[in-house]
């Protein structure tokens, strides 16, 4: 969570952090279309989860704190796709890719209660389909043992927005 809120005249932060989990098992082939172009098709299920959570906030002298609470979210994704690698330059090969990504299982629920009740919060569930464009590359250095990899991706459907990855690795 990362927001403000004001409620009942008080400020309240949100700003809250926490660990998950997930798991990413995949398939792929690596076919050679030409001397120069590669093809990699590929499959793959990632599923991501989260503890519950509970919160106090907003304890006024004497009024006791809101405390609310998030329920453990369990996120399953399909994706389906396939990028083309080309090898226009010897160092340096860009890639570009489109994937198909089903959400099957995506529910965030919670609750919040004082003195007064309990409200249930509103429950966001992001099921459903997006497709995800990317493009990118990779440089390697003449002796092999350093390479560079980046990608930005783009995202349309249920999840919407741009996405940016990059890392070195050193071989020694």
């Amino acid at each position: 969570n990362n927001f403000d809120a004001t409620l009942a005249g008080q400020k309240m932060d949100f700003d809250e952090s926490s660990a998950y989990w997930g798991v990413h098992l995949g398939a792929n082939a690596n076919l050679k279309l030409s001397d120069r172009i590669r093809l990699r098709p590929y499959i793959a299920y990632l599923y991501a989860g989260r503890e519950s959570e509970t919160y106090e906030k907003g304890a006024i002298g004497e009024i006791a704190a809101t405390t609310f609470e998030y329920d453990a979210l369990n996120a399953h994704r399909v994706q389906v796709g396939s990028t083309i690698e080309l090898d226009l330059q010897k160092r340096f090969t860009p890639y570009f890719g489109v994937t198909y990504e089903q959400i099957i299982k995506a529910k965030a629920e919670g609750s919040a209660y004082d003195y007064l009740g309990k409200l249930d919060l509103k429950n966001a569930d992001i099921e459903g389909g997006s497709g995800i464009f990317t493009a990118g590359g990779t440089y390697e250095n003449a002796s092999g043992d350093f390479n560079f990899r980046f990608s930005v991706s783009g995202y349309t459907g249920v999840r919407e927005g741009v996405s940016a990855q990059g890392y070195a690795n050193w071989l020694f």
